[in-house]
């Protein structure tokens, strides 16, 4: 994109320039993970973000998000100078908690944590510290911050999935929090109480004994019905393993039209709606497995398919 064209997005309406940086994020996805790739796509969002505006802003957010560990810095510093008290800033925190490419995210963090005056932003560089502590081996530590934002953050909105309707922060924080806790290996399996697509109680008995997939999806996912065949296929090469799927979809006969069409093993719960923290286990993510052993402990707790297989190869034997 040439300088002609980059300034006249600077001076164009707000609609266009948010449409721009629509696009550029759409290439960014649809490229290849290597830096040269993105290279175009990153190079347009420097000219684009260079505005006070939410088109100016999301530009940055991609930029701290995908680009190099400088772009990730200089972009950093432009929105944390410039918008440290926006709440606007909180869902762009809460989009990029890892700090892949940002030098010392944590002390970042820290500081954006000490210094705003929007709660927002505070609880949302808090929830991102918790994250990074729990990924780095700091549990305990990542624990403790997750119980007082549950406590402390209720009145506080989130952008991430999970955060229930209304969203809250806090909803986030607890999820978490039951998967590191209740859903620990070695952990039993906590009480699963949502009734099948029928309405009717599940048959616990049936379970007992069993190893076990419990499969979080909804027919709106597209990585959860990508997983299905693989999850068939495990099932038939397993004949004592049991499929419990629970799940997020508006309504249960949602699924049930669906399972007509493709019908799927094992038993099949409804605890929806989506877009909301699950009632069951508080879960916040799709798909989202919990594989058991036959004396109903959890092995482990995986995003994806290839891991279940493993856990499972584990539980049985």
């Amino acid at each position: 994109m040439n300088m002609l064209i980059l300034m006249a997005l600077a001076m164009g309406t707000a609609a266009d320039r948010m449409a721009e940086v629509d696009r550029q994020q759409q290439l960014i996805w649809a490229s290849s993970a290597g830096p040269d790739a993105r290279a175009p796509a990153l190079a347009a969002l420097r000219g684009i973000g260079t505005t006070d505006d939410a088109a100016g802003m999301r530009a940055q957010a991609l930029l701290l998000k995908w680009g190099s560990a400088r772009d990730a810095q200089a972009a950093w510093q432009w929105l944390v100078t410039r918008h440290r008290d926006d709440k606007r800033l909180a869902p762009i925190v809460e989009g990029w908690w890892d700090g892949s490419a940002l030098l010392d995210a944590p002390g970042q963090l820290q500081r954006l944590a000490a210094q705003t005056l929007a709660p927002e932003v505070r609880a949302s560089a808090q929830l991102m510290l918790a994250r990074r502590d729990l990924a780095e081996g700091r549990r305990m530590q990542g624990l403790a911050a997750l119980r007082t934002l549950s406590r402390t953050a209720g009145s506080i909105t989130s952008s991430l999935m999970g955060a229930g309707n209304p969203p809250r922060l806090a909803n986030v924080a607890k999820a978490i929090l039951f998967k590191e806790e209740a859903l620990s290996p070695g952990a039993p399996l906590p009480a699963i109480t949502a009734p099948t697509i029928n309405g009717r109680k599940p048959n616990r008995d049936d379970w007992r004994g069993r190893p076990m997939v419990v499969d979080f999806w909804a027919t709106w996912c597209p990585p959860c019905i990508a997983a299905l065949p693989r999850l068939k296929r495990l099932s038939t090469a397993n004949p004592q393993l049991r499929l419990v799927s629970v799940s997020g979809d508006d309504s249960p006969v949602i699924v049930e039209k669906w399972l007509k069409r493709k019908p799927h093993p094992g038993v099949h719960l409804w605890t929806g709606p989506s877009g909301q923290v699950s009632s069951e286990w508080v879960n916040s993510a799709y798909p989202f497995y919990v594989v058991v052993n036959r004396d109903g402990r959890i092995v482990g707790t995986a995003t994806d398919v290839a891991t279940v297989e493993k856990m499972v190869a584990q539980a049985i034997g």
